[in-house]
């Protein structure tokens, strides 16, 4: 029995990071269009440059956190 269950745990284990990297692969891929507006909008001066290392450092931190 205890075998058992820890053959269900590991499978639960590995959905739960199936779906964590299909969510950050998600957040990454609009993190990534987001910056590029915000490029754009700061080329206009229609935001601060603030805002764009914002908006770059939350994109890094999802490329740092997306699986290989």
């Amino acid at each position: 029995m205890t075998a058992v269950k820890e053959v269900e745990d590991a499978m639960g284990q590995e959905h739960a990071l199936t779906a964590r990297q299909a969510h950050i692969s998600d957040a990454l891929t609009n993190a990534e269009r987001s910056f590029e507006t915000y490029q754009t909008k700061y080329r206009q001066g229609l935001v601060s440059f603030l805002d764009l290392l914002t908006v770059q450092t939350q994109t890094f931190d999802l490329q740092v956190q997306k699986p290989s």
